[in-house]
């Protein structure tokens, strides 16, 4: 690469022109299993990664699946997302 085409290549990188790459996600959910839905959007992050994204924006209640509604009052749902959302001491 030339001297000049590397500088040309620093100037108008997104980053120096203040661009971030954003990725809007929807992956594969199925409602209440919360298991399935952290898995699946750990792989989305994965390969948003992968193709250089910076931001990343999920579906609400993404991890219980939005149409869920009945199931809210039920500690085993709630129980579950907890577990998979909130990191887990050592």
């Amino acid at each position: 690469m030339s001297k000049q085409s590397e500088l040309s290549s620093r100037l108008f990188a997104r980053a120096a022109l203040g661009f971030v790459r954003v990725a809007a996600i929807s992956p594969e959910l199925q409602v209440a299993d919360v298991g399935f839905n952290t898995q699946k959007t750990i792989e989305a992050m994965a390969a948003a990664a992968a193709q250089g994204v910076q931001l990343a924006v999920f579906p609400e209640l993404g991890l219980t699946a939005y149409t869920c509604a009945d199931l809210f009052s039920q500690t085993l749902l709630l129980d579950r997302a907890s577990k998979h959302a909130l990191p887990q001491p050592s």
